[in-house]
């Protein structure tokens, strides 16, 4: 019902918010997208089930709040609702807030200020060897400069 969606915009108490509607869009989430809604203070996520909302929200939306109104899409598939993207935007923007994970952005997947096409370095865990495959050895040599030089050249 538009006019509750409304009465839940209407609740915010900061203009430092964007409505995140995910749904079939030619605007696609991207990891820069990401980076861009940590400063955002409020986030609601409006989720549409089976068709979506009505369209007339839309229109309101880019009426009123067309600097906050984001429809975005997560790739070119459909699903029943918009609650698993919105988890999955919300895991996405957390993960690289301070303290969501312990690895510099800079050695992540997507990075923008490295490339958002760069994926990072294969990762490894014990058994040194299982199945025939090994670790590379450069890994288990101890060589810290090494060890960094090789995930460096690996991010493709």
């Amino acid at each position: 019902m538009i006019d509750a969606l409304d009465a839940a915009v209407k609740s915010q108490d900061t203009a430092n918010f964007k409505i995140l509607y995910p749904a079939p869009s030619t605007e696609y989430f991207s990891q820069q997208m990401a980076f861009d809604l940590t400063g955002v203070e409020h986030i609601i996520f409006v989720c549409g089930r089976y068709e979506g909302i009505d369209f007339r929200f839309d229109q309101y939306c880019m009426d009123h709040y067309p600097s906050q109104f984001m429809k975005i899409s997560l790739g070119k598939f459909i699903v029943y609702g918009g609650e698993v993207p919105s988890m999955m935007i919300m895991e996405a923007i957390t993960r690289i807030l301070p303290g969501g994970t312990n690895k510099p952005p800079l050695t992540e997947s997507y990075y923008p200020e490295v490339g958002e096409d760069t994926i990072e370095n294969p990762h490894y865990t014990r058994p040194q060897e299982i199945y025939g495959y090994k670790i590379p050895e450069i890994l288990v040599s101890g060589h810290h400069k090494n060890i960094e030089k090789w995930r460096e050249d690996t991010m493709s």
